[in-house]
């Protein structure tokens, strides 16, 4: 990965991971992307993401943790 600094928080699911990455001078921010494997040369590509500023991260934090998981079921 092209990147000053890039510290892996933790998967999400199979490829998905949750990293902090920092990018030459600029602040570090939260990531999360789904990664692929090729199967020519066994290397990981990044695939579509969504970053996050420490401000912005906080905030969905807040939302995600307000939402009661068991909901989803209303929609089954």
């Amino acid at each position: 990965r092209d990147t000053d600094r890039s510290r892996g928080l933790g998967d999400v699911y199979k490829r998905q991971e949750v990293s902090i990455v920092k990018w030459n001078d600029k602040n570090p921010v939260f990531d999360i992307r789904a990664w692929r494997v090729s199967d020519r040369d066994g290397l990981q590509y990044p695939l579509r993401g969504i970053t996050f500023s420490k401000e912005e991260f906080i905030k969905l934090r807040e939302i995600l943790n307000s939402i009661d998981v068991n909901c989803i079921d209303e929609y089954m």
